[in-house]
């Protein structure tokens, strides 16, 4: 009888432990993804937060309060009377999130009651930052709120079972925390103890009948497993974001480099039509040639004595035009020589002087 009483309830408090510890490991992803992007809006908030309630979740909502104060919440329906409290003005709760802010731990607090109503337990997760300017400093807490009477259900504490059940320990305080529920109202006659454990170092006690040792089971197993394999998950979320925020920021870089380079070819092509136009109204035939002798520019008068067109005049060597002889003679007397030293870039006209820029 004693050993089948026992597998009973090691069979509740695996589904207590279990149905704790998945909900409140996922709740984990989204604390990372504040961490790393610390002023996340509500819209992103909703986004990631959603992902967290499946139809078996114990979680009723979850909430961000940088600074100790509301501000992100997931649902809002319903909760429209939280958003904005400040935990500093509720004593009750705000001594639960000060630990966690303390301890820089997870702190199950709870059963409380609620502003927006009803009895739950509440999951605080502090959140510590760095920066260049503020190494390591709190940003605030992420609290998960778990509905008491939806957790003890899908437990089986409510199913029919051949014992008598009460849960002490408010606020993770185990075995000094009080008596905050009792099934069948069994106390006077039970005086053994059996625990469980929760995401806090305080832990929460289950008072069951009869003194018996406590071994590991194939649930306690499973639900090790089935933890790692969150926390595997978890760390692969993680990278994830971390990857696809690396990649967003490349994007952003590439995408600023290629606007300017956009805006400064735009600007280019619009000095050299600027140049091109000034030096077409010019009557005389120019040129404008780099040290090489190579023709960076010119008129629709040099283009006409050359026989050619301004745009055919563009990188080509002289050499490759045939200039009337008077014209060379010209330019042999008054076009200098560049040494190997200096790179000028010869500007003139035929009937100007010769103007030579470095």
């Amino acid at each position: 009888m004693r050993e089948q009483t026992l597998k009973h309830l090691l069979k509740i408090r695996d589904r207590l432990e279990h149905n704790l510890a998945s909900d409140l490991q996922l709740s984990k992803g989204l604390v990372a993804s504040i961490s790393v992007n610390p002023t996340m809006t509500q819209q992103q908030f909703e986004k990631i937060a959603e992902t967290l309630f499946k139809e078996d979740s114990v979680l009723r909502n979850i909430a961000a309060a940088p600074g100790m104060k509301i501000k992100l919440m997931y649902p809002v329906k319903g909760n429209e009377q939280a958003i904005g409290l400040d935990y500093r003005n509720i004593p009750a709760q705000f001594r639960t999130a000060d630990l966690a802010r303390q301890t820089r731990k997870v702190v199950l607090a709870g059963p409380v009651d609620l502003v927006q109503g009803g009895s739950a337990f509440i999951a605080r997760f502090p959140i510590y930052l760095r920066n260049d300017y503020r190494p390591d400093y709190f940003w605030g807490v992420v609290s998960s709120v778990i509905d008491k009477e939806q957790l003890f259900r899908i437990s089986g504490l409510y199913d029919p079972m051949p014992v008598e059940i009460a849960i002490r320990g408010k606020d993770s305080l185990g075995e000094r925390g009080r008596y905050f529920t009792v099934i069948l109202n069994c106390l006077p006659k039970m005086p053994f103890l059996q625990t469980f454990s929760c995401p806090s170092e305080a832990g929460s006690s289950l008072p069951l009948p009869g003194e018996w040792a406590t071994e590991p089971t194939g649930l306690s197993m499973i639900s090790l497993g089935f933890i790692t394999l969150i926390l595997i998950i978890l760390a692969i979320f993680i990278f994830i974001v971390f990857s696809l925020n690396s990649l967003n920021r490349a994007r952003q870089k590439a995408e600023n480099a290629r606007q300017q380079l956009s805006e400064s070819l735009r600007s280019l092509h619009e000095r050299e039509m600027l140049l091109q136009s000034v030096v077409n109204e010019i009557p005389d035939a120019v040129l404008l040639k780099d040290s090489d002798n190579h023709i960076l520019l010119g008129n629709q008068a040099a283009a006409k004595l050359y026989r050619t067109t301004p745009e055919d005049f563009i990188g080509r060597p002289e050499s490759d035009f045939s200039a009337p002889r008077p014209l060379a003679e010209y330019f042999a007397r008054n076009c200098p020589t560049a040494t190997a030293a200096v790179k000028p870039v010869f500007f003139y006209s035929l009937t100007g002087s010769i103007i030579i820029t470095g």
